[in-house]
């Protein structure tokens, strides 16, 4: 009893008996064993009985055949109760074969006169067997949850994966996440790096060609120490620097990321993005070269005005100050003496 216990504690047994000396019987069998048991002395009784109580085992020892075979018809019609197992009493072999035509799962027969020993080991055994089938029920229920549940979140992952990768191939640049090292070695790579480098990204995933290779020389060890003084700060970074890509075009880039840090601070790998700003940068230069020319022009305006100026107080036939530039003499003097009351 203590094994059925610890494998099914509350499991209830019904006995359909219309025989006062057979349940009798029974009765005392169940109770002497701490077994919990309803009775019920026809079928009636019986199918209104397992409409209100959750049965684990049912015995059978009905004098009418064409009851007992109401009872299995009624159990393997309703699908919740199909699975619970039988136990018939002192049923022929002749009535045993008709009910197998019924395909129920799980019955067993005792002969009458009942032997105690035979009865609770038969008692025992298909409570256990029916209690261990639904809690493999009970686990495979949780278990087709659980499937159900990651199916729907890998579904979401592969949404939000599909919708990240969208997002990244529309962005105006490579998007990358390289080590911590001299070469920035690539673990991931958009395929736009090769509208950007004319390098695919399996280039630089397989290590054929390493990205700091790309950076213009002269470039190269000041780009390396700005990123590096930001990653050690657990800053951010932003860096303008000149590339040549693979069919040795020059190409000027902008450059933002940050470093991926370990527990213990360490950083792991950065990611980031480089974007093409080489038409902004030819758009300066060209502006630098227009202020340049303009400035010129400026300063040569200014020479030809003051050479305009002095010619305009010669006389063209003598060299000689003429009249207007007397009278300007003429009239600061008159004003410096006006203000300084001195000759």
């Amino acid at each position: 009893m203590n094994n059925l216990q610890e494998v099914y504690p509350e499991a209830v047994i019904c006995i359909v008996d219309n025989n006062d000396s057979n349940l009798k019987l029974l009765s005392s069998l169940l109770e002497d064993n701490n077994y919990e048991f309803i009775v019920a002395n026809s079928r009636e009784k019986f199918l209104n009985t397992l409409q209100n109580i959750s049965v684990d085992l049912i015995l059978i020892n009905l004098s009418l055949e064409k009851e007992q075979w109401q009872i299995c018809q009624s159990l393997q019609s309703a699908e919740s109760k199909k699975n619970i197992p039988i136990i018939f009493l002192g049923n022929t072999q002749n009535e045993i074969n008709q009910i197998k035509k019924l395909n129920i799962e799980n019955f067993d027969n005792i002969k009458i006169p009942i032997q105690a020993d035979e009865f609770l080991t038969k008692i025992k055994l298909h409570l256990q067997i029916f209690s261990l089938k639904k809690q493999l029920q009970s686990q495979n229920q949780i278990l087709q949850e659980e499937i159900l549940l990651r199916e729907n979140i890998e579904n979401e992952v592969r949404k939000h994966k599909s919708t990240l990768e969208n997002l990244i191939e529309n962005l105006p640049g490579m998007v990358y996440q390289s080590n911590h090292d001299c070469h920035l070695v690539m673990n991931l790579v958009s395929d736009s790096c090769y509208s950007l480098t004319g390098y695919q990204s399996k280039d630089f995933i397989q290590n054929q060609i390493f990205y700091n290779q790309l950076i213009h020389l002269e470039d190269r060890k000041l780009i390396c120490r700005q990123r590096q003084k930001a990653l050690v700060t657990h800053q951010p970074f932003q860096l303008v620097y000149r590339i040549i890509t693979a069919n040795q075009e020059l190409k000027w880039v902008w450059e933002q990321g940050k470093g991926i840090y370990c527990c213990d601070g360490k950083i792991s790998a950065i990611k980031g993005l480089i974007i093409d700003i080489t038409a902004q940068k030819q758009v300066e230069a060209e502006l630098t070269k227009q202020n340049l020319a303009l400035q010129k022009t400026e300063t040569a305006l200014i020479i030809v005005n003051q050479k305009l100026q002095k010619l305009a107080k010669l006389d063209g036939l003598t060299g000689i100050a003429n009249r207007r530039d007397f009278d300007e003499y003429l009239e600061k003097e008159w004003l410096r003496l006006s203000t300084t009351k001195s000759p």
